[in-house]
């Protein structure tokens, strides 16, 4: 019983390696598709679960390895301590460090995925505000022919070329 008890531990450990590799080119996928440009909240969102569920599984392996040294110090009486190797130990502890690696490199996408929308952003506001800058002039300008005030006559190409040179002053 000891020994297959060893065996089915161990069989666990390595398909939880196995499926943190799964993951691991998972991850790497969505990355990939970060760095193109697409993003989406969809995305962002599957990350953050993706990152909570490995912490729950960083919890359950922890919990799983304590038990674990419980039975090779020969605390449960059914199993022979004796006949359990230092393997399903080893794995576990293997284990553990591939989801605390697993997730820091989800940290790192989801601050590259951040980094990303910040610099769209950015982008978008750099040129909200050229924008903003070179028509502060045409408006200043036609407020002051549209107030109820005597002007000089100027014609239309003359006011056009006032309102470039001074737009191109500003800018």
């Amino acid at each position: 019983i000891t020994s297959l008890f060893n065996y089915i531990l161990i069989e666990l450990f390595e398909m939880g390696i196995r499926v943190l590799n799964q993951i691991e080119d998972y991850s790497d996928e969505l990355e990939k598709q970060i760095i193109r440009s697409s993003l989406s909240n969809k995305l962002l969102t599957s990350l953050l679960v993706l990152k909570s569920r490995l912490f729950d599984a960083s919890k359950l392996i922890k919990a799983d390895l304590e038990s674990i040294r419980e039975i090779m110090s020969g605390e449960v009486p059914e199993l022979d301590s004796l006949k359990i190797t230092d393997q399903p130990e080893d794995r576990a502890l293997f284990l553990l460090d591939l989801i605390e690696t697993q997730r820091e490199d989800l940290s790192n996408i989801i601050n590259l995925h951040l980094a990303i929308a910040s610099n769209n952003m950015n982008k978008q506001f750099y040129w909200l505000t050229i924008l903003g800058s070179v028509l502060i002039v045409p408006t200043i300008i036609s407020s002051i022919w549209g107030m109820n005030i005597p002007v000089p006559q100027i014609n239309f190409w003359l006011m056009m070329l006032i309102m470039f040179v001074i737009t191109g002053l500003s800018a």
